[in-house]
């Protein structure tokens, strides 16, 4: 089972939160990412926490994955 979804945030704890909401979406039609749901938000966090504070530039991510 396979997942994408894309998020724009105006910064990177807003990001955060937006993928954990789309990561919950994906779970609620998709059960089996329940297993990935904390790697995934581990890797996602990580990855953002790598961004500079810049309040002039938006944060996107973009997000995808499988379990096969």
């Amino acid at each position: 089972m396979s997942y994408s979804f894309r998020v724009l945030a105006a910064g990177k704890d807003e990001a955060k939160a937006a993928v954990e909401v789309e990561f919950d979406k994906v779970v609620g039609s998709q059960p089996v990412h329940a297993r990935d749901r904390a790697a995934v938000l581990a890797n996602a966090n990580a990855v953002i926490d790598l961004l500079d504070d810049d309040d002039a530039k938006d944060v996107s991510v973009t997000c995808g994955g499988y379990v096969s």
